[in-house]
């Protein structure tokens, strides 16, 4: 049996199984009896449409840092979701970290586009804990 690799994109088929969870949703509505089941197809709905704006979101970060490889180091490595530091030996090591979906809608959205999200999040999320300077 062979294999086969089909490309898609991440956020659409995210979105379509968000969809069709829903969809999965509605056919237990009303029916006491399988009110668990329709909760199991609610969270899924919830956390495949999470997923697929997350993944947005980190193609539009990897996109920008791609077009402006001159970006300061601190601003591409909270894009990248990495973290760089100098080791003992003075080489340069790269880390994952990382980065809450309220940062991603409040700080890289005003990096990426130069404006304020209009996301409730900003008002005493951790975005407004962490100030990461959006100018390049």
């Amino acid at each position: 049996m062979g294999i086969s690799i089909l490309a898609v994109s991440l956020p659409e088929e995210l979105l379509k199984d968000a969809v069709w969870h829903l969809q999965q949703a509605r056919t237990f509505e009303g029916d006491q009896a399988n009110c668990f089941l329709l909760w199991r197809e609610v969270r899924s709905a919830i956390m495949f449409a999470v997923t697929a704006v997350e993944a947005l979101f980190n193609m539009a970060a990897t996109e920008h840092v791609a077009r402006h490889p001159d970006l300061p180091s601190p601003i591409r490595d909270h894009l990248l979701e990495q973290e760089s530091r100098v080791n003992r030996e003075g080489a340069v090591e790269q880390r994952f970290r990382l980065v809450p979906l309220e940062d991603k809608i409040s700080v890289w959205t005003r990096i990426i586009t130069g404006k304020s999200s209009t996301s409730p999040m900003k008002y005493g999320g951790a975005s407004s804990r962490r100030r990461i300077s959006a100018t390049p």
